[in-house]
């Protein structure tokens, strides 16, 4: 099984509202993630999900954390003197027995 390519995800990430939850897309447009919301209170609790300002809470701290992840790689780049101070955040690479781990460009 081979090894999947590097996915960068390039920002600055917005985030689309639909009328069932939110979408957080890349600067190209790719999407990363999508966190579901239920409008009505009753129906969220039947069907498991979010309220909408549960979910905008979550959406909001990913945020944060991807941003604060960026802003980590910039320092180490910096601190390393390394000209890669612009190369975007990579994704996981999955190993051929499931598992996930970071690939060495993080």
């Amino acid at each position: 099984m081979g090894q999947t390519p590097d996915m960068r995800f390039y920002s600055p990430w917005t985030v689309r509202e639909g009328a069932r939850g939110f979408q957080v897309v890349d600067a190209t447009g790719f999407p990363l993630f999508y966190v579901p919301f239920e409008d009505e209170a009753a129906r969220a609790i039947a069907e498991k999900r979010m309220s909408k300002k549960q979910a905008q809470a979550m959406t909001s701290k990913i945020l944060q954390m991807m941003n604060t992840l960026e802003q980590f790689q910039r320092a180490v780049d910096k601190q390393a003197g390394s000209e890669r101070l612009s190369q975007p955040i990579r994704s996981p690479v999955t190993s051929p027995n499931g598992g996930v781990h970071r690939s060495a460009g993080l």
